[in-house]
């Protein structure tokens, strides 16, 4: 089977956290905005895994994209903060094959920026973090007559710098890092091959963690300082692809998903204040489903040269995910 090429799309499917209530010396109520951060390890995995997923299925060939993703999240249940995150992602890509599987390696530049305000409980509290960081995914893929199956993984680290307001207080600042790691697996069928267009499925299970570095709060009375936390969860996505041949130099591509994020029951965090009392505190991350639809269009320049332009827009429980981006590919 030969999987014709296909626009590169994000996958929006970073963990969505919702804000519980909490116990604590100081209010650490205020503080699980940081949590929120792990929005950009989420995001900046699945980029590297559909770079991988393109690429792999593609032959051999280098890629140079950039690509623009924006999440919004509003006052669900149990969600403490209203958000909106933005991220630019630049990313090179190089594919290879042998006679039995195809491989490839995506290495992407990440540049980042999170503004939130709190919901009812805390109107006063905002939050503006701006970070900058790396991803790299690698993987393998095994395409057969009918069926591809493949491997992926990926790791990556992001630097952070915050400040968090509430009220007339003085604003408190934070430097901090977060790591991420993802190990994939996905198998894509050809259901049925037309004269000028292909219409397969593909099934992708993974599982993920983002580990937060910890940190500690500047111009701040109680002088917070925050341990290493993290949260681990396992994922599943099923969907469609359609992909026709417009004319012999444009292929456009349509794809529809539902993405199921388990969640990880809780993230729990601990630390110290100015006299050493303990700062505890818990935050949900449940189950969610988003579902997604995607469009994009390639164009082929010559035999070796090509681009690609794409849309994605993903939506889950009062929450709107949107990404636009542009490659261009040289084949060897």
């Amino acid at each position: 089977m030969v999987f014709m090429k296909k626009p590169l799309v994000i996958l929006l499917s970073a963990f969505a956290l919702p804000f519980t209530a909490v116990v604590g010396q100081v209010n650490t109520s205020d503080l699980n905005a940081y949590v929120a951060q792990n929005y950009f390890g989420g995001i900046a995995m699945d980029h590297s895994r559909e770079l991988f997923s393109n690429a792999t299925l593609n032959g051999n060939g280098v890629s140079l994209d950039y690509t623009y993703a924006e999440t919004e999240t509003g006052e669900a249940p149990g969600r403490r903060f209203e958000a909106e995150l933005g991220l630019d992602i630049g990313s090179l890509a190089y594919s290879g094959s042998t006679s039995n599987f195809n491989y490839g390696i995506a290495v992407s530049y990440l540049s980042s920026a999170l503004d939130s305000i709190g919901t009812d409980t805390n109107p006063n509290v905002a939050l503006a973090t701006e970070g900058d960081g790396w991803v790299t995914g690698v993987g393998f893929a095994f395409p057969l007559e009918r069926w591809a199956f493949s491997l992926h993984a990926s790791m990556g680290e992001i630097s952070f710098d915050s400040t968090r307001v509430n009220g007339q207080f003085s604003p408190k600042t934070s430097t901090f890092d977060i790591e991420f790691y993802s190990i994939s697996t996905r198998i894509d069928y050809l259901l049925k091959s037309f004269s000028k267009s292909d219409l397969s499925t593909f099934l992708e299970l993974g599982y993920q963690t983002i580990e937060n570095g910890g940190f500690t709060e500047s111009n701040s009375p109680d002088f917070v300082t925050i341990g290493t936390f993290e949260e681990d969860g396992s994922f599943g996505e099923f969907g469609f692809d359609y992909i026709f041949r417009a004319s012999e130099t444009i292929d456009m591509s349509f794809t529809v998903s539902i993405l199921q994020d388990l969640g990880d029951g809780f993230v729990r965090y601990t630390g110290t204040d100015s006299i050493s009392s303990s700062v505890v505190s818990t935050v949900n991350d449940p189950a969610e489903t988003i579902i997604k639809a995607e469009a994009g269009t390639y164009f082929t320049f010559s035999d070796q040269a090509s681009a690609d332009l794409r849309l994605a827009y993903g939506s889950g429980e009062d929450r709107d995910d949107l990404s636009i981006g542009l490659s261009f590919v040289y084949d060897f």
